[in-house]
């Protein structure tokens, strides 16, 4: 059985006292006739006032009388200062015990941005929840490219393994021609399928783009197969991730890092993107369904004057994060980071973008073995979810 608190047990013991103390009272008064209470002696005979009313009693039960008085008001003393006492510790002590849970959420960690093979991840939605087991993590986030359809899966298995599961979503949106990834996370279930309707067209247009990347490569001599590549992934939904996984198993590259740097970054001459979201639009879409928007990675696309220009736009239409620890951060862009979830008073997010074979030097929970994502980060998105979800029902 778990031990109860000290400022509990000395609570409960002030109130035991208290209440024989009152009983001891009231037996003693109804002995000597009524609320008697100490008198005086007067030519050694000995008197006590009862309602007004003086009564002569012998010197055994006048010195009783006395000493009991003494008694009570001494022990009535001693049970308010308890109670002083005792509320003054419970303070400290709710204090403390604050403070240990704030600590305990520091030390736990979490990963609020991941990927599995239903978009360009290997890992299955399954698979990933027992390897944040291993990692110890005690929350983590499905984010997985423009598609929810592994979330089911997802939840299912974080719950089976007693670890805080965040249904979410990365939506590839643009701002005045920039690339912005925007999160959301804990996409109530009920809007499953509208947030999968949203990106739908999206992946029509991504679809026909990634076709045609296939076939300006074939045409300079790279002879990868687009349906090849669709066999391979039946899971997932196809992106340049795996263009350049096939690239690499046909030897045209040594990685998929240089497959980006060489051939389907844009501006190499093989890849034109397909009309993306308006960032803006996907924060609104993301708050309405009851989720709650975070910016991911701003850094990887804009410096601090442009992430500040985007923020003084999104913030209002209801972006509530952004990443501020992330996988390829040092610590100057981290606190560059910090300071502007300060400024515009936003909570801050994290996440490995962990993708598992596809990028095999970012670990999950820890990216390139730097990264710490507190808990903390997962409580307060989750807090403000509740909060919008119980001020839309």
């Amino acid at each position: 059985m778990k031990k109860r608190p000290v400022w509990e047990r000395i609570i409960k013991i002030v109130g035991i006292v208290c209440w024989l103390v009152i009983m001891s009272e009231i037996a003693f008064h109804a002995i000597i006739g009524g609320s008697a209470t100490l008198g005086y002696i007067d030519n050694g005979r000995y008197f006590v006032r009862n309602h007004g009313t003086i009564t002569e009693v012998s010197e055994t039960l006048w010195t009783i009388s006395y000493v009991w008085e003494i008694v009570v008001t001494a022990m009535f003393a001693l049970i308010f200062g308890g109670v002083i006492v005792g509320t003054v510790v419970a303070a400290i002590s709710s204090g403390i015990k604050s403070k240990q849970r704030t600590n305990a959420y520091e030390s736990k960690r979490c990963d609020l941005h991941v990927h599995s093979n239903r978009s360009d991840g290997t890992l299955t939605p399954t698979a990933l929840a027992a390897a944040a087991k291993e990692a110890g993590l005690s929350a983590i986030a499905l984010t997985d490219h423009n598609t929810v359809a592994g979330l089911p899966e997802f939840i299912k298995a974080c719950e089976k393994l007693y670890i805080e599961a965040a249904p979410g979503v990365e939506i590839s949106t643009e701002y005045e021609g920039v690339e912005l990834h925007i999160l959301g996370l804990y996409i109530p279930e009920n809007a499953f399928a509208e947030v999968e309707n949203y990106v739908a067209q999206y992946n029509i247009r991504k679809e026909k783009s990634n076709r045609a990347l296939v076939g300006r490569l074939r045409e300079a001599g790279y002879l990868i197969d687009y349906d090849e590549i669709v066999a391979s992934t039946p899971d997932g939904h196809i992106n340049r991730a795996h263009i350049a996984k096939a690239l690499l198993d046909k030897g045209y590259v040594d990685s998929v890092k240089s497959a980006f740097s060489t051939l389907l970054g844009e501006g190499k001459g093989f890849y034109i993107p397909p009309e993306r979201t308006s960032a803006l639009d996907a924060v609104t879409f993301i708050k309405s369904v009851g989720a709650v928007p975070v910016w991911a990675h701003p850094f990887l696309q804009m410096d601090e004057d442009g992430a500040r220009k985007f923020l003084a736009e999104a913030v209002p239409l209801g972006l509530v994060g952004m990443e501020t620890r992330y996988s390829l951060y040092d610590a100057e862009t981290e606190a560059a980071a910090d300071r502007l979830i300060k400024e515009f008073n936003i909570l801050p997010s994290g996440g490995s973008d962990f993708h598992g074979e596809v990028k095999p030097d970012i670990k999950l929970g820890i990216g390139k073995g730097n990264l710490h994502i507190p808990l903390t980060f997962a409580r307060d998105l989750r807090r403000l979810a509740k909060d919008t979800k119980e001020r839309n029902s």
